[in-house]
C-alpha cells in the first residue's frame, strides 16, 4: 500500500522518537529498543539495512540507497511491520 506524507503528518505527535542507526555501539541498547516497540508512548524509526544487522522491529524503516533497492528487496521489507520510506 502507497501511503503519502498526510498520511503519516502528525500521526506520532508527543511521542518520543527513538532514531535506531548502526553501528558497534547499537549492540547494547537493542534489548530496550525493543521494549519499547510498541509502547504507546515511542515511536521507532530505524535506517537502512539495520534488519541485517539486528533483531530490531521498528514502526518507519528510512532507506537512503544510492541504487533501487526496493525491486530486489522488496519480499524482506514485506517481511516486516514497519512503514517504508524511501528516499
Amino acid at each position: 500500500m502507497k501511503l503519502s506524507f498526510t498520511d503519516i503528518i502528525d500521526k506520532e505527535k508527543g511521542k518520543t522518537a527513538v532514531i535506531v542507526g548502526l553501528g558497534p555501539s547499537a549492540k547494547n541498547d537493542i534489548p530496550i529498543i525493543n521494549k519499547l516497540y510498541g509502547n504507546p508512548d515511542y515511536v521507532i524509526i530505524s535506517c537502512n539495512d539495520h534488519d541485517l544487522m539486528t533483531n530490531i522491529s521498528s514502526d518507519y524503516w528510512v532507506h537512503c540507497n544510492s541504487e533501487d533497492t526496493i525491486g530486489k528487496n522488496y519480499a524482506r521489507y514485506n517481511a516486516r511491520k514497519s512503514i517504508i520510506m524511501y528516499a
